[in-house]
């Protein structure tokens, strides 16, 4: 009969063997152009989505309420500030993913969470003791909107490094109990076990710069739910830059942009 330590070994083993259970969180308003990216993109390295709808009037919630995968809720800020009320309705959401999940991925629908190695690299981070994955920022680039038939991270592989968009996007639900985010989730100060890599291999790559007229539009949708209080508070202040800024800010980064670093080179992106 084999002794209580060699089958808690061999359970560990099967544990760390198979593959990791992934949930994402996020909000969602009047996103129907990017949803078909979002899914395409996690589809395969998330078993379940928790989309919190806070009143969308374009197509977004029926197109989430089909999904298989998504359980659909409601975010309604009582003061109607999204950006200040956030940061708090994450600190719990994603509780209930606690004794479920191995990790939790918070995103928004136009950020794409990428490693190479899709979800091998979860699997390694678990053994390795991870518990928390902070993400290096890029803003992606393209001239214009994609076809709805594009894989983003393998089409759209040009992008400008920008440190104020690191943001710490997975953790292990079972060992963090806290996250305490700023507003945008721009910084985290994370309580719990808390274990880092020594470098950080996950990207963000968010998918904002997809042409002008998308860019243009989107800040002027953006902007129109921005409430007084926040813009007294600089909140959101950049849905506020005149259309020629933007579209001169677009030509800017286009000419800057180069490819993202194992984004060209892999084969393996549709797995995160």
């Amino acid at each position: 009969m084999p002794g209580l330590g060699a089958k808690l070994r061999r359970f560990r083993e099967r544990l760390h063997a198979r593959d990791p259970i992934i949930h994402l969180y996020c909000l969602c308003w009047n996103e129907e152009r990017m949803l078909p990216f979002f899914f395409r993109h996690y589809d395969n390295l998330v078993a379940r989505y928790f989309v919190f709808d806070n009143g969308s009037t374009d197509r977004s919630a029926s197109i989430l309420a089909r999904h298989p995968k998504v359980t659909l809720g409601a975010f309604h800020p009582t003061s109607g500030s999204v950006i200040r009320e956030a940061p708090a309705f994450y600190e719990t959401i994603w509780h209930q993913s606690r004794g479920v999940a191995d990790w939790v991925l918070i995103v928004n629908i136009d950020e794409f969470l990428f490693h190479p190695d899709g979800r091998d690299y979860f699997r390694r981070c678990v053994r390795a003791g991870i518990t928390v994955l902070p993400a290096t920022g890029y803003e992606m680039i393209a001239p214009s909107f994609p076809s709805l038939n594009q894989d983003l991270p393998h089409t759209i592989t040009n992008g400008v490094r920008r440190r104020g968009m690191d943001k710490l996007c997975a953790f292990r639900p079972d060992d963090i109990r806290r996250l305490r985010y700023t507003p945008g989730r721009h910084t985290a100060r994370p309580r719990g076990r808390v274990v880092q890599p020594v470098t950080p291999e996950l990207k963000l790559l968010h998918y904002k710069y997809l042409g002008e007229s998308y860019l243009v539009q989107r800040y002027a949708e953006l902007r129109a739910r921005t409430s007084e209080e926040d813009r007294g508070r600089d909140l959101g202040v950049h849905y506020f830059k005149e259309p020629t800024l933007l579209v001169e800010q677009h030509r800017s980064l286009l000419a800057q942009a180069a490819p993202v670093p194992g984004l060209s080179a892999s084969g393996n992106a549709a797995a995160l």
